[in-house]
């Protein structure tokens, strides 16, 4: 079932916007024009999108449908992960941050309501039963998580007041380990 989900959603978002596709390996993670980068293990198949991109003179984004005069209207996270395990399938909205921590949430948001559409058009156009999709908010940052954060042993989501979205602040690990992130 999550094969043909995954090749569903190739089929419907540009390859313009697929950062990687890969199974089982590491896969690093980078903000545009920063020098931090995050390295990524997961265990099986995982789809990595990147809405964030550089908008510009000649550079159509599926922003350009909005005015973007308007500050926040044309934020974006800078990735969002889909995985799966057991029955669910995982998406994780990432924000990278170096130093600054403005606004991450409302780009966490953005991407987590752009991935609800996607997923509601791939629902309208999947063929057979579809599993249950569980969003995850990740924000990452050199800075001290002061929200959300996550102790080595214990993971306490917090939950955004809107859309009731389960999200963490960590710090840059060495190594984001996905499956970590996957348990409630």
């Amino acid at each position: 079932m999550f094969d043909e989900l995954f090749i569903t959603l190739k089929e419907i978002i540009s390859e313009k916007y697929s950062a990687s596709d890969s199974s089982g390996s590491v896969i690093t993670l980078q903000e545009t024009g920063k020098p931090e980068k995050i390295k990524l293990q997961n265990k099986g198949k995982i789809l990595v999108y990147r809405f964030d991109k550089p908008r510009g003179k000649g550079v159509n984004t599926f922003l350009d449908l909005f005015h973007c005069n308007r500050d926040l209207i044309c934020k974006m996270c800078d990735y969002v992960l889909v995985s799966h395990s057991k029955n669910k399938i995982f998406v994780f909205l990432v924000e990278l941050k170096s130093n600054a921590t403005n606004n991450p949430m409302q780009q966490i948001l953005a991407g987590f309501l752009l991935s609800q559409f996607i997923f509601l058009t791939c629902k309208r156009i999947f063929n057979g039963s579809f599993p249950e999709i569980e969003y995850r908010g990740l924000i990452v940052s050199k800075m001290a998580p002061v929200k959300g954060n996550t102790k080595s042993t214990n993971l306490n989501y917090l939950k955004e007041k809107i859309f009731h979205l389960p999200w963490q602040h960590i710090r840059y690990p060495e190594i984001l380990d996905l499956e970590r992130y996957k348990q409630d």
